[in-house]
Parts: C-alpha cells; sequence; structure tokens
C-alpha cells in the first residue's frame, strides 16, 4: 500500500511539474518600486523590478503582471532594441496588477527614444490589460509608435491607456493582416512623425484584400490625435471592421476622413459594421468638415443609433442614426469636446464624459 500511494504520490508531483514547465496557470510579477532582479522569484511576495527580468521569465501562455512604471532607457531594462522597442514573441498576457494602469514607456519624454514600446512578432496571441502605453516615437518611414503587430496576430486590448506616441503611420497602433479586439480604452494625443503621406492618427489596421482580419473597437475613445493624411482617428484597408459604442472625436487629418476612413480595392472592399457610436467634430483640413469617409470603395453598414456629424457615404441611414451638426454634442449649448477626465474611474484610464 505505502509503494502504491509513493507511486501515485509521485506521479502526481510530475504531472504537476509538467505543467509548470509548459507555461500553464504561471504567473510573474514585476514591481519596478519594491522588486529586485537579483533576490526576486517573481512571486507576489518576492517580485521583480525589471520588465526584462520579468518577461525572460514568463512562459508562453503565462501572465506577466505589472507594478509601477517600465521605462526603456532605465538601466534595468535591457531588453528593446532601437526602432522595434520591446519584441513580444510568446503567447501571454501583460496586464496591470488590481486592474490598476501599470505604464510602459518608451522613455520619460516623447522623442527621447527612438524606439517603439512595443513589436508584436507575427502569429502570435497576446492580451494587454490595464496597461497606460506611451511615448513611443520613430522617425522616417516606421510605424506604429506604441503597438506593432505582426501578420496573423490576434491581440485583444482591453482596459489600456495609449497616448503620445508618434510615428509614420499607425501612430499609435500599426496592425498588419491580424484580428485586433480593443475594449474600454482610450487612444489619444498621437502625432505624424512628418515622414511621407501616412494614414491612422490612433489605429491603422491594414489587412490584405479577400481576407477577414480586422479590427473589434467597442466601448472606447479615441480622440486629440493629429497629423495624419487619411484617417484622423482610424484608418482601414481591406478586412472586415467592427465600431461599436465608441466615441472618435476631435482629430485631424489632411486629406479624408478626419475621424474614420475605410479604404477597399476594385474588386475587394474594406468592410465596416459601425453601431451605437460618435464620430463627430473632426477635422480634415481639405474638406474642414469631413468626419467620415468611405470612398476609397469603403463599403459602410450602419447598424444603427450613430451620430456622424459630416460624411460622405450614402449609408448612414440606419435605425435611430443622426447626421449634420450637433450643437450638443456633449450637453445642452455643448458642442465641441470637452477633455478627457478621470471622474469615477478607478482604474485610471480617462475617458470622454457624454
Amino acid at each position: 500500500m505505502k509503494t502504491i500511494m509513493f507511486f501515485r504520490t509521485a506521479l502526481s508531483g510530475i504531472w504537476i511539474l509538467l505543467l509548470t514547465m509548459q507555461g500553464f496557470t504561471q504567473t510573474v510579477n514585476v514591481n519596478s518600486y519594491t522588486g529586485d532582479d537579483n533576490l526576486g522569484d517573481g512571486s507576489f511576495g518576492k517580485p521583480f523590478k525589471s520588465f526584462t527580468k520579468g518577461y525572460a521569465t514568463v512562459r508562453s501562455n503565462g501572465t506577466l503582471v505589472l507594478t509601477g512604471t517600465f521605462t526603456w532607457t532605465d538601466i534595468n531594462e535591457t531588453g528593446d532594441d532601437t526602432i522595434t522597442g520591446f519584441t513580444i514573441s510568446k503567447n501571454i498576457t501583460i496586464e496591470g496588477s488590481g486592474n490598476k494602469l501599470a505604464v510602459v514607456q518608451s522613455a520619460i519624454n516623447s522623442g527621447e527614444n527612438k524606439s517603439r514600446v512595443f513589436t508584436i512578432s507575427p502569429g502570435s496571441t497576446v492580451t494587454l490589460k490595464s496597461l497606460e502605453i506611451r511615448n513611443g516615437y520613430l522617425n522616417g518611414t516606421n510605424d506604429g509608435g506604441g503597438i506593432n503587430i505582426g501578420y496573423y496576430s490576434n491581440i485583444n486590448i482591453l482596459n489600456c491607456y495609449i497616448h503620445h506616441n508618434c510615428a509614420r503611420q499607425g501612430f499609435a497602433i500599426e496592425s498588419l493582416n491580424s484580428n485586433l479586439v480593443i475594449t474600454n480604452s482610450t487612444i489619444s494625443d498621437n502625432s505624424f512623425n512628418n515622414g511621407t503621406v501616412n494614414a491612422g492618427g490612433a489605429i491603422d489596421a491594414q489587412e490584405r484584400a479577400g481576407t477577414t482580419y480586422g479590427i473589434n473597437i467597442s466601448n472606447s475613445t479615441v480622440c486629440n490625435n493629429t497629423g495624419a493624411s487619411y484617417g484622423g482617428g482610424i484608418s482601414i484597408a481591406f478586412g472586415v471592421h467592427y465600431i461599436t459604442s465608441c466615441t472618435i472625436v476631435n482629430n485631424t487629418c489632411t486629406l479624408e476622413g478626419g475621424g474614420v476612413s475605410i479604404a477597399g480595392g476594385n474588386s475587394d472592399k474594406g468592410d465596416l459594421y459601425i453601431k451605437n457610436s460618435i464620430v463627430a467634430n473632426n477635422i480634415s483640413t481639405t474638406t474642414n468638415t469631413e468626419d467620415f469617409d468611405d470612398s476609397f470603395d469603403g463599403m459602410t453598414y450602419d447598424n444603427g443609433y450613430n451620430i456622424v456629424e459630416f460624411h460622405n457615404s450614402p449609408n448612414f441611414t440606419g435605425a435611430g442614426t443622426i447626421t449634420g451638426e450637433q450643437i450638443n454634442l456633449f450637453g445642452k449649448g455643448i458642442g465641441s469636446t470637452p477633455p478627457l477626465t478621470h471622474e469615477n474611474q478607478e482604474n485610471g484610464t480617462p475617458f470622454l464624459a457624454l
């Protein structure tokens, strides 16, 4: 009997060890305030100090829990590279502790470090949760100042604040033929690096013709992004995309689509399904008042209850949809865009009070 019990116990121990080695349920803690890369072990009580150490320790399918501020120019951070920033090549979750935003930044101030924040390798499955991603800065023809997503990836961004990044296009996020889901997040105050013709002041989603990859953004704010040629807030090319319960306001571009621009091709269209969203107070300096553009063979499906002030699409005819200038957009007699607020937001993600 003792021999059988010992054998069962040994098998149980081996099974647990195998699960751990494969990365199941593994959580690695990193705290920039109290952690120690030499004495820590990644547990809650003994966290590591640097993102570099934490990322090197966490296995595929594990979770990296961050507390504090992580800056690529810090002496402890050695995992980033020029331009690419920190490359995520594992299927992992990176999240703030207790739903509080952890700050991950290329530098303390935008322009002090010529790199983006994250590059996500092709074919990855990554969740970014409760993070403040900021101050990525790229010169020339480099795209995705905050996050650059490689082909055929599945990315989930939840409860994040992505701001003050700079690039040629996709100033905050560049997504290439991937599925990108954004929920309860704010993308604001990202800008152009004065390179060549560009697209996507907040998000640029470049899909391949004939595919169904795309973005699905809900309950989020896209505002105050400046300098794109097309799509001052969001630029979409090909693919299938969804915007639901979002506020896209106060973005600017020089050509078409101050808020949203959607394009396709002669035989394949970019399809956008939009519902219960506001696209207003955006500026195209060419047309001066255009918030929404689908003139480049993009197809818009109005699923209802949208407010789209000025547009060139014939398709905004859904139930409850309102078009034209709105003088009471943010309250009686308040048509201009208010500043972001943290009011009643325990997790720190700012938003626009409607």
